[in-house]
């Protein structure tokens, strides 16, 4: 088996189709993986470092290798790197984005107690928060997500709202959604409960699973909801579709209409993705919420009710276990998610530490496949 010889340092702007890199390439300072370590060089990936305005130096291999020695040496330069990083600060973007978060919270839960109580409530408040949360997604999709991620707000009708607009988003942008469109998926998902304030509350709060008539009951705040909606101007076919047929499934298992297939509005598909994937990732008083990759696992397993398109692209996208995460993993220990895999985001690179808050060792999942995250540290 060839071995490797060394690697080496050079600028990226010296970068040519067929090397190999020997580090990750990201888009400073989101902190995006554009290229992983072990990629091949390509005039595609050339492009990209381009169009992202990468600059710097990197590490290369000098010469093509085995796949075992190319991964020691990966290996070894990720414990090199991740031994040199400090411990990882909130800048201003994370500020901004726990304000904007925060900010939507209060819009949302306005929007919906005066929804309650008055049928002439105006969308314009609520409007600019989508634009908000569709403005910070296009900026960098990871911060948001990750505050969803730590459920900073316990109130489940409308925390709920904005998590889905965050996940719905995300998803629109994967699927590159211009920015009008961005915003106004990012409202269906604010919006997409707002029926559920005409169900009666001893169901809506229900510490257990609902019997057969409340659950006939609590289906019809799809319908509570296009109705409250469909009168406003400001909203379009795309995102009363959207409100309307979220609850809609691909086999015709759903509700209100049991459409099933291309029936269904495709916005609609995307917002029953964002909607079960935060439901089930949530505490509820009548179970625990599960974990980022067990919520994934769940999506997963509808496939047949959930669009496998759109399902298959938000999985590979979505950052589970964002970078600056802290997570508990089996072995018992605590440590922050430093790197992470593209096509592996459930297995992230963790930095463990001691009660000093000194580096003790860093962890590569995706090659400790009987070690894995069995919580997420709430800061």
């Amino acid at each position: 088996m060839k071995a490797m010889s060394k690697i080496i340092s050079i600028d990226i702007s010296q970068l040519k189709p067929g090397m190999i890199l020997g580090q990750d390439i990201r888009d400073n300072p989101n902190g995006i993986i554009l290229l992983s370590a072990g990629s091949k060089i390509t005039v595609k990936a050339l492009l990209a470092i381009k169009k992202f305005n990468i600059q710097g130096k990197c590490l290369v291999y000098t010469e093509e290798c085995s796949i075992g020695s190319q991964e020691n040496h990966h290996q070894e330069i990720i414990k090199q790197k991740i031994s040199r990083q400090v411990p990882i600060k909130i800048n201003k973007r994370d500020l901004q984005a726990r304000k904007i978060y925060k900010d939507t919270f209060k819009t949302v839960k306005d929007f919906y107690n005066k929804s309650g109580i008055n049928a002439n409530v105006d969308l314009y408040d609520i409007t600019k928060a989508a634009e908000g949360i569709a403005a910070e997604i296009i900026s960098n999709h990871q911060v948001l997500i990750q505050i969803a991620l730590l459920k900073a707000v316990d109130n489940y009708t409308f925390s709920h709202a904005v998590h889905v607009s965050i996940y719905v988003s995300a998803l629109a942008k994967f699927l590159n959604f211009t920015t009008k469109q961005l915003q106004e998926i990012s409202l269906a998902g604010l919006l997409h409960d707002i029926g559920k304030m005409d169900i009666p509350l001893d169901i809506v709060n229900k510490p257990g699973k609902l019997s057969d008539s409340e659950f006939s009951i609590m289906k019809e705040h799809v319908r509570y909801s296009f109705n409250r909606l469909c009168n406003f101007s400001e909203l379009n076919d795309n995102v009363l579709s959207a409100i309307l047929q979220h609850h809609e499934r691909m086999d015709g298992s759903g509700y209100p209409q049991k459409l099933r297939g291309e029936q269904i509005h495709h916005w609609a598909r995307l917002l029953a993705i964002a909607d079960v994937y935060d439901a089930v990732t949530t505490d509820r008083v009548y179970r625990n919420a599960l974990l980022p990759h067990e919520g994934a696992e769940i999506l997963m397993g509808n496939s047949g009710k959930l669009d496998m398109q759109y399902l298959n692209i938000f999985l590979r996208n979505m950052t589970f276990y964002p970078v600056g995460c802290k997570v508990v993993l089996s072995t018992g220990e605590i440590g922050t998610v430093v790197a992470l895999h593209r096509d592996m985001p459930l297995r992230p690179v963790i930095r463990i530490t001691g009660e000093d808050s000194k580096d003790i060792r860093t962890i590569n999942l995706l090659n400790n496949l009987t070690t894995f995250i069995t919580g997420i540290v709430k800061d």
